[in-house]
Order: C-alpha cells, then structure tokens, then sequence
C-alpha cells in the first residue's frame, strides 16, 4: 500500500475521530489531575494527624454513650482481662480509650469512643520485631497498614468472639509482654510508628480512589447518615 495514501487515510480517520479523540483527551486530562488533587487533599489531611499522642488518665470520664462501652467491656473481665484505665488522646479532640489488659495472653484490649465515628474495640498484640497484630470492630476503610501492621476487621462481632479469632489468627512469633504498666505506652508507639511510616509514604491514588468509591456508596445507599 503506497505510503502517502496510508498516511491519508490515517488523517482522515483522525478528522472523523476528533471530537472522540479531544473528549478522550480531555478525560484523561481531568482524570490525571483529579486524581493528583484527590492525592494532595488526602496527604494535607495526613501532615495536619500528629506525629506523637499522649495520654491523660480520665478516671471519672462520662461516655457519651455508656451503654455501648459497658457491651463492649462486659465479657472481658471473663475472659482474664484486667483494666487499666480510661484516657484522653490530648492531641484528638474528643478521643477517649478504655484500656484492659489479659497479661498471660500479652493482648490489650481498647475500647474507643471517637465524637464522629462512635465506639469500638480492638485487640492488640505487638512483638519483637516491632510487627503488630490488630483485631478490630471498626470498618475497613480501604487504607493500607504500615509493613508489619496485620490483623483483620470485623464489624458486628462480639468482643468475645473476636478476642477468640483474634488468639485462633495471630502470629506465634515472640510477643511483647504487655500488662496494665506499659499498655499506654505501647498503644502511643504504635501510633507514632504507622504514623512516621504513613507521612513519610504519603496517601495513594488507588486509597484516594478507594476512599471517594466508598463516599459514593454511603452517600447512595445512607443519604441521612452525618460524615
């Protein structure tokens, strides 16, 4: 095929195409700097998280909802489970933490109460290597962990079944003692460990993405519920 006539035909094809090929254009455009400021937007919101939490013991703290937090705390005592105190996270404005503790299990448990999000338990255990195993009722929010950071979410569940699970799923490698003396200060290490790995790495266009894809559905499916 002569060589001018295939270069015609290219032309003419691309004359037809244009407006496909300039909406094309403009879609990948708009979609590259979407997703850049959603990128931007999600990492101001990382850089403005502290670095560091500390804690203030809050003995005579009044829940905003009490009846949750004693669901929550009610079997663990059961369980094994000691407690060692209600805090403030004096950096996140109106967090609190119930910490309890099963020594022999070297697992704390925290219940949180967070103004916006409500109340939840987690699980935790920490080990030598400075890996973390975490259980937990809260959402999954699409949000990658830091490396080492593992465990699962599991809204719903019961705290003795999860705490159950939790023990079944964990790692068995050499665990870090924890007991109601240093369960504050490993629940601030771990904090200010994700978080130097998280400012440092920055937010991803996917967990950008992951966040606005679920926006959507809550905003499709729960139009009255507060964000």
């Amino acid at each position: 095929m002569n060589h001018t006539f295939l270069t015609l035909i290219i032309l003419v094809a691309l004359w037809v195409l244009r407006r496909v090929i300039v909406r094309l254009v403009m879609f990948l455009l708009v979609r590259t700097i979407l997703r850049k400021f959603l990128v931007g937007i999600g990492n101001q919101a990382i850089d403005k998280q502290p670095a560091e939490i500390h804690l203030t013991p809050q003995p005579e703290h009044a829940w905003t909802d009490g009846a949750a937090v004693q669901a929550l705390a009610a079997p663990l005592p059961g369980l094994g489970f000691a407690e060692a105190g209600t805090y403030r996270v004096e950096e996140l404005e109106g967090v609190f933490v119930r910490f309890l503790v099963h020594a022999g299990e070297r697992v704390a448990a925290c219940i949180y109460e967070h103004p916006k999000v409500g109340t939840w338990i987690d699980f935790f255990t920490h080990y030598r290597d400075e890996s973390t195993f975490t259980a937990t009722t809260a959402a999954d929010h699409g949000m990658d962990k830091r490396p080492g950071a593992t465990g699962f979410h599991a809204p719903g569940t019961a705290p003795d079944a999860l705490y159950e699970r939790m023990l079944r799923e964990r790692p068995r490698d050499a665990m870090i003692d924890m007991t109601t003396a240093n369960v504050v200060e490993r629940f601030a290490w771990a904090w200010a460990k994700s978080m130097s790995w998280r400012k440092k790495r920055g937010v991803s266009v996917d967990e950008m993405a992951e966040q606005v894809k679920r926006h959507a559905a809550k905003q499709s499916f729960s139009p009255s519920e507060s964000n």
